[in-house]
């Protein structure tokens, strides 16, 4: 099996491909905006929130395509539901815990248009 590899540095909300990804995978921003200059690019949905991140990969993805995200757990069903308005459908979902019999802190969730 033979795989392409591609790492682009660049604003995800400007890219542009005629080609067709099979894979795009992100741990994006998810806490709501604050007052914290040090965790804004990285940590906060300032810069790039679920639906853009869902809508510009629905545009970017193959027909047969995943996205694959780690989100914190309280965000899930938003994440889902926003995918779901995008036409893409959950397929896999891992829970995560910080430790043995805790509840699940984030989520490893894939989606794809089939």
């Amino acid at each position: 099996m033979l795989f392409k590899i591609k790492n682009i540095l660049q604003d995800f909300k400007a890219f542009q491909s005629e080609e067709k990804f099979d894979l795009i995978v992100s741990n994006p921003p998810y806490f709501e905006e604050s007052d914290s200059e040090k965790d804004k690019l990285a940590r906060q949905t300032v810069e790039l929130n679920f639906l853009q991140l869902i809508s510009k990969s629905s545009e970017l993805l193959s027909e047969n395509g995943i996205l694959s995200v780690i989100i914190p757990s309280e965000a899930g069903s938003d994440f889902v539901r926003i995918a779901h308005e995008n036409q893409l459908f959950l397929i896999r979902q891992v829970n995560i815990k910080g430790i043995e019999n805790s509840k699940v802190k984030r989520l490893i969730l894939e989606f794809s248009f089939n």
